[in-house]
This record gives structure tokens, C-alpha cells and sequence, in this order.
């Protein structure tokens, strides 16, 4: 296997991971946005070395390159479809793949709604992710503090971290309530968010503390009573499934993705995508059962019946493999 990396724009840590005797890894070197011509022409020469008989995509765009290759290489052209583009006239490329693998139903209904697809050409895959789902524990702080916590790229206007900071001023969240907000991640609106709560009067309240590794994400979480979620738009609730194995009590926006991967029932709790007021309010409700100690979470059985076999990494493996041998 081989895995070419076209930006230099990626999370090392992640590649460190990586056996490198069972996938080599080859950098391209192109800045964002570059209009170097060198990059590519290494793309083709690669192609043109190792012969690949699939080549996986994670951008719809790359296959305007190795359409091209496809006159001097035989391979099939396979993409993983995360999520709509804003201009959707951009979608209709991905006619040219040999099959189109989306993460979620709801971006596959969207997605068929613009371009029609043969069905034999796509398929639903859930991203997985390992198994390791927490016994609930209470926080360790001994101070009366309620503990929030959001994990992932700062990107408000995809993310929406500025609903949970705009909610702390609402008149619907719990008066006299004393609170810490920890933002795990990184990303463009750190700044914009840090701006947000000297302007809320709740900087002294607010940590960032940049991307964290699984194991220290674990750690922070034994100081967290919530969780929130208040993404605006998402192509698959992977953030959420993560969140769900810390089996602490979870706040979410209402959006399309994340009511596919939710069962129906008291957990998790959900806002109005987009709207702080009604942030505040569920925040309201779920601070009194905290503590009342009357808490809604997931019964062991139900999560492993209903999230660890639905989206184990297993399982998205053997989907992948089954499509790249019927490719």
C-alpha cells in the first residue's frame, strides 16, 4: 500500500502511526493552493512506477490528475465522499470515479439529489472507530464547578463552538451556575473564539488547549460532567461516536448527520442546530440532572448492540476491502 500525501498540510502524529512495512508513505510537497507544476509531475511519475490497481481519493478534484494517468496506467479510480462542496456545481466530477463510497446516508441522499449515480457505481460506509467505551465516572475536581467540554477543529462556522460561548450569555442558561469550558482542538477561529469570550465576560472561564492525543483527551475527560457537540453541518457524526464512548452526559445539534448515528431515546440531549438560546436551555436541563444525580446515559448492552458492531473499525475494513476486490 501506498499512501500519497499531495499537501504539505498534515497531522504528523497520525503518519507516525503508520507501519511503514505495510504502507509507504510519499510526500509530494505542494503548499496549499500552489500553482507548481512540480508536485504533479511527481504524482504522475509515481503512478507511472508502482502501477497501482486502485487509487483511493479523499478529494474529488484529484481525479482531474489521475483520469489523465489512466492513458498510460490501468487502475480504478475510487472516492471516500465526506461531505457537499458549497459550490455543488463541483460535484458533478464525481461521475468520473468507478465507484463513490460516502460516509453517511444523509450525505448520499444529498449528494443523489444534485448528481444522479448508478447504484452499482456507490455505497454507504460508516467511518469507524476502535471500541473502548468508559465506565461513567464523576469528575474528579472538588470544587462546585460544572466542567464542558468540546473536542475538535476550530471551525465555528462549521463546528459552531461559538454557540457554546454565546450560550453562557443567554437568558435561558442556569443562573449563578459556576462553569469551565475546555476547547480541545485546534484550527482558523481559535482567535475569533478567544475574541468571543473576553467580549462574553467568560475568558477567565474558557482554556484552549490545543490538539491532545487520545490518551490525554481521556485524561481531560475525568475533570468533564458535559460534552457538546454543536456542529452546523457534518458529513458523518464520527466526532460524536467519540464522545459517546466517554459515556458522559452529551449535548448535540439536531443536524441530519448525527440523528443517523443517535438512537432515539433521552441520550444524547439535542439543541436547534445554530440556535445558543435553545443550547442554554438543554444545558439548563442537563446541569439539574447532574446535580440531581439523575443522569440519562447509554445502558452497556444497548451501546454494544446498537455503536460498538455498527461502527467498529473492523467492520469499515471489510467494507472497504469487499469494494476494492469488486472494483
Amino acid at each position: 500500500m501506498f499512501l500519497l500525501i499531495i499537501n504539505d498540510d498534515f497531522d504528523k502524529q497520525i503518519l507516525k502511526q503508520l507501519d511503514p512495512d505495510k504502507c509507504t508513505q510519499i510526500y509530494l510537497h505542494r503548499s496549499r493552493s500552489s500553482r507548481d507544476i512540480k508536485p504533479w509531475v511527481k504524482l504522475f511519475r509515481v503512478i507511472s512506477e508502482i502501477k497501482p490497481n486502485i487509487i483511493h481519493h479523499h478529494r474529488q478534484n484529484s481525479i482531474l490528475l489521475t483520469f489523465v494517468s489512466k492513458l498510460f496506467v490501468n487502475h480504478k479510480d475510487i472516492l471516500t465522499f465526506h461531505y457537499l462542496p458549497d459550490d455543488q456545481e463541483k460535484l458533478k466530477i464525481i461521475r468520473l470515479f468507478d465507484h463513490v463510497i460516502f460516509i453517511s446516508k444523509s450525505v448520499e441522499s444529498q449528494t443523489h439529489r444534485i448528481v444522479k449515480l448508478k447504484k452499482s457505481k456507490n455505497s454507504v460506509v460508516y467511518n469507524g472507530i476502535p471500541s473502548r467505551r468508559r465506565k461513567y465516572s464523576a469528575r474528579k475536581d472538588e470544587d462546585e464547578s460544572i466542567g464542558i467540554a468540546c473536542v475538535g477543529r476550530l471551525n465555528h462556522l462549521q463546528k459552531g463552538q461559538h454557540l457554546i460561548l454565546n450560550a453562557t450569555i443567554s437568558p435561558h442558561f442556569p443562573r449563578n451556575l459556576v462553569f469551565k469550558i475546555t476547547f480541545i482542538g485546534d484550527g482558523d477561529s481559535r482567535e475569533y473564539l478567544e475574541s468571543l469570550a473576553r467580549e462574553n465576560k467568560i475568558k477567565s472561564r474558557v482554556s484552549f488547549v490545543g490538539p491532545k492525543s487520545q490518551d490525554e483527551i481521556s485524561s481531560l475527560m475525568q475533570h468533564v460532567d458535559i460534552i457538546i457537540q454543536p456542529s452546523i453541518s457534518e458529513g458523518f457524526g464520527l466526532s460524536l461516536l467519540e464522545a459517546i464512548q466517554f459515556n458522559k452526559p452529551l449535548v448535540i445539534s439536531d443536524i441530519p448527520a448525527f440523528k443517523e448515528v443517535c438512537l432515539p431515546g433521552e441520550y444524547p440531549q439535542y439543541f436547534k442546530c445554530g440556535d445558543a438560546d435553545s443550547l442554554a436551555s438543554v444545558l439548563h436541563t442537563v446541569t439539574q440532572e447532574i446535580l440531581s444525580g439523575e443522569l440519562s446515559l447509554i445502558d452497556g448492552q444497548i451501546y454494544d448492540d446498537n455503536y460498538s458492531k455498527k461502527y467498529s473499525i473492523v467492520k469499515t475494513i471489510a467494507e472497504y476491502e469487499k469494494i476494492y476486490k469488486n472494483a
